[in-house]
């Protein structure tokens, strides 16, 4: 379990996040972590075994804490618990992409029924870095991660992020439209919205 800050500490967040943007706060976003670590088991009490309430930044009030949903909606499974969550986004899943046959090899890699996409993003250019780079096909989730994709050979995208560090963003993204169609919103109405 995590320590609580000190009041000065809290004093000196809250500070400067109501400091910003002329005096109506900063918009600050927050993954609220990948640590559910699976299904109940017996160890982790059914909320995970380290849930979003243990880090302390999730609790202060001007913090939007953020979980992680898969494509179809539901919590995905690393995705931690815990009551200092605020909202959820997409995170994504493994990047597994059904019914997909790479190349001349007929065997369908993934099985009639795994879809578990993942979010689409930028990658380091090239297709010898990063996660998108040529590599064996049985360690191939997604055809969009070869150079054999025809949306993308030059392997400078992937579609494997996941997590609360994929599903924060998408919320700051919603935030800062939300601020270009009315820049006089507060962090409070911001949050709420």
């Amino acid at each position: 379990s995590a320590q609580a800050f000190s009041q000065d500490t809290v004093r000196s967040f809250e500070s400067a996040m109501a400091s910003t943007r002329g005096g109506l706060g900063g918009i600050y976003v927050k993954a609220a972590g990948n640590n559910f670590e699976g299904d109940y088991s017996e160890n982790c009490s059914g909320v995970g075994c380290s849930p979003a309430n243990n880090d302390p930044q999730n609790h202060l009030f001007n913090t939007i804490t953020v979980a992680a949903v898969s494509a179809d909606g539901k919590k995905s499974s690393y995705s931690s618990t815990g009551s200092a969550l605020w909202v959820s986004a997409f995170g994504g899943g493994a990047g597994g992409m059904s019914r997909w046959e790479p190349g001349t090899d007929a065997r369908n890699l993934f099985g009639p029924t795994v879809f578990d996409p993942a979010i689409l993003t930028t990658d380091t250019m090239g297709c010898d870095v990063g996660n998108n780079k040529n590599k064996p096909w049985e360690n191939v989730r997604n055809l969009l991660d070869t150079d054999q994709s025809d949306i993308d050979d030059t392997c400078n995208y992937t579609a494997q992020m996941n997590g609360t560090s994929a599903a924060a963003p998408m919320v700051s993204g919603v935030a800062a439209l939300m601020l270009e169609a009315n820049p006089k919103l507060t962090y409070r109405d911001v949050k709420y919205i």
